[in-house]
């Protein structure tokens, strides 16, 4: 809730740049539940990574219904959904034979380096950081 009332009050003036840093709690919360860590840590893990998806979340939706052409936001988001889907189940159905043929703390360590680097290397992109707010 508290990245919703951020994402809602503050204006970020690269929106998309902001969306994609909001992924980077779940890079943090996918490391700590990778090691012997106490509950309050990975707890305050969780905490950071559903502050970060909400901004993403709000922000991304945000941009595209004001960037996208009416007639097409929908579709871009049902896109945009259908993909998520498509990928987080076959994460899904991968996670229990990799964790079993390398370990669980190796294959949440794994994906913990490969959400940080997508989620930073993103940000960079010239199309992602050139969209700033109230510009075309």
């Amino acid at each position: 809730m508290l990245g919703g009332v951020l994402a809602l009050k503050v204006v970020f003036r690269r929106p998309l740049v902001a969306a994609n840093a909001g992924g980077l709690g779940l890079g943090v919360l996918l490391g700590a539940m990778a090691g012997p860590l106490p509950t309050g840590v990975i707890a305050a893990a969780a905490l950071l990574s559903g502050f970060g998806w909400a901004i993403n979340d709000i922000t991304w939706t945000a941009t595209v219904q004001q960037r996208v052409p009416r007639h097409a936001v929908s579709r871009v988001i049902s896109y945009e959904w259908t993909t998520g889907q498509i990928v987080t189940s076959a994460g899904f159905a991968l996670a229990g034979p990799m964790a079993g043929a390398f370990g669980i703390s190796t294959v949440l360590l794994t994906l913990a380096a490969v959400v940080v680097v997508a989620s930073l290397s993103t940000c960079f992109l010239p199309a992602v950081f050139r969209v700033t707010y109230g510009t075309s």
